[in-house]
């Protein structure tokens, strides 16, 4: 599988942090990677600029893109993050109801 882009992520970004608690992104990454099935291969992929890894850039992008319904708990977008406001319960209700 080719890397997922940002839309393809967002959704699994969410569903991961329904639970209101803090996580590690480094943590979110690794859970991602395995959701994709992503080889290291895949994961040692980097942009045409060479200035990043395509899976931790497009894992970026989504959280930028719910930027709304995701909090970063420190200054550093390399700490902690969870899901804030009215998509939590949203979330919840849409994953039980599978």
């Amino acid at each position: 599988m080719a890397v997922p882009d940002f839309q393809t992520i967002m959704r699994p970004l969410l569903v991961l942090l329904a639970d209101g608690r803090e996580q590690p992104v480094a943590l979110l990454r690794g859970t991602l990677a395995e959701q994709f099935a992503l080889t290291p291969e895949e994961l040692a992929e980097e942009l045409p600029s060479g200035r990043a890894k395509t899976f931790v850039n497009r894992v970026g992008w989504a959280t930028t893109a719910n930027r709304s319904r995701i909090r970063w708990t420190t200054s550093s977008l390399l700490c902690c993050t969870r899901v804030i406001g009215s998509s939590r319960p949203t979330l919840v209700r849409q994953r039980s109801a599978r």
